[in-house]
């Protein structure tokens, strides 16, 4: 059984994070990464690393998968954890209430010896909100939207609270009194309300004057304000920050942009994606191959006439992975692979499994939703690269991350 959720910046104690998406964990992670938190990103709990971040997020990439598979997906990233001294303080969940919640939520608090999981899932900078207990995505319409506690009572959820708007805008004396109310014990899932980003960040606070500590659960959303919270409680955080910001620009002043072109691996068919894959259609930057059609000779002089290049993948083909293991070889040849992005939490997966990548250690945000690390392991370690969700970004999202990693120091 792992310990209780606490932890300590200076201490033995590190901070653990387990999401059912790589895409979602990079998009929680970079918050605490912004704040100072050396942030590694695990694509699974089977790699043997032997590096000590501050902050790691284990991602069992079981969204997908039946709910017994993913039970135990996510206990053995807790046992991961909990065996390398990470203490558990984050759930990530997807935004749109995709997955197996339910049973991976109540297998975290087993593992954590918890009882109580808050659950907030809002992203109001992405459109999603909480009302009521019903999920609303902009642009869809009021009969798309889904009822979380009656999904988590479909998944096998017993003991389901639900605080409204009302308590939320009582403020924080009122919901920290409303959470005390509730009994611990058996596994209590509180359900929260939340269209804003001040509802979150009093959610998170009313969270951390609770003890024991409930085990927060959410999407990048609530990360931000958690990472942001946790910061304001360390005294060395404000020298922290100036020291992290004076490494940062003095990399960017003094660092090599490498050679070579951006490649982007893209697996989503979102419609958010092809709306940014049109757009840089028409920036006119960008070649566009399929790895059925193209050969790698075609991959090898796209590169050489300083494109960057667009590969459209598509996973229910058969061999696509064969494929894409020929085309490594000829993206490592030196100077011409300068960074990469993935798009498609699938797609990140793949790729990392296919370049033999251990984690991604993360940086900063490119935009809101598009973050940006290095990667650690395989033949493309320390090359920069940025994950991209499907419906996340404006129109303009993969030409400005493009930009960016064009530019970005080696």
């Amino acid at each position: 059984m792992m310990r209780k959720v606490s932890a300590s910046r200076n201490g033995a104690d590190r901070l653990g994070m387990i999401a059912d998406d790589l895409t979602g964990g990079c998009d929680a992670g970079i918050h605490f990464a912004r704040h100072g938190w050396v942030t590694h990103v695990y694509p699974d709990s089977s790699n043997s690393v032997n590096d000590f971040p501050e902050l790691a997020v284990m991602v069992t990439s079981s969204r997908k998968d039946f709910p017994e598979e993913a039970r135990l997906k996510v206990q053995s990233a807790c046992e991961w954890l909990s065996e390398r001294g990470f203490l558990v303080c984050f759930k990530k969940i997807d935004s749109t209430l995709r997955g197996n919640i339910g049973i991976e939520v109540k297998t975290v608090l087993e593992s954590c010896g918890s009882s109580i999981a808050i659950l907030a899932p809002s992203f109001p900078a992405m459109g999603r909100t909480l009302v009521n207990g019903y999920l609303q995505v902009a642009g869809q319409s009021t009969t798309e939207r889904v009822h979380l506690p009656t999904l988590l009572r479909n998944q096998g959820v017993d003991h389901i609270v639900q605080l409204d708007l009302n308590t939320l805008h009582d403020g924080l004396r009122s919901l920290v009194s409303q959470h005390n109310q509730i009994v611990s014990g058996d596994q209590t899932f509180v359900v929260a309300d939340s269209v804003s980003d001040k509802h979150l960040s009093l959610i998170v606070r009313a969270a951390r004057q609770i003890h024991p500590s409930p085990l927060l659960v959410g999407s990048a959303g609530l990360a931000a304000h958690l990472a942001f919270a946790m910061a304001k409680g360390y005294e060395d955080q404000r020298s922290r920050s100036v020291e992290l910001s004076s490494r940062q620009l003095s990399t960017k002043k003094n660092g090599l942009v490498g050679k070579g072109q951006v490649i982007l691996f893209v697996g989503s068919n979102h419609p958010g994606t092809q709306a940014q894959l049109k757009k840089l259609r028409e920036k006119e930057i960008a070649e566009f191959i399929s790895l059925e059609n193209e050969s790698e000779s075609k991959v090898y002089a796209t590169l050489k006439k300083n494109f960057h290049l667009v590969v459209l993948l598509h996973w229910k083909r058969e061999k696509e992975i064969e494929r894409l293991l020929k085309l490594l070889p000829v993206i490592q040849k030196p100077g011409l692979a300068k960074g990469f992005i993935f798009s498609g939490g699938d797609t990140a997966l793949h790729l990392c499994k296919v370049m033999e990548v251990s984690g991604i250690r993360l940086e900063q945000e490119i935009i809101s939703g598009l973050p940006w690390g290095r990667l650690l392991g395989g033949p493309f370690d320390g090359l920069p690269v940025c994950t991209k969700a499907g419906g996340f970004g404006n129109r303009d999202a993969l030409v400005v991350a493009t930009r960016f990693l064009e530019n970005c120091s080696q």
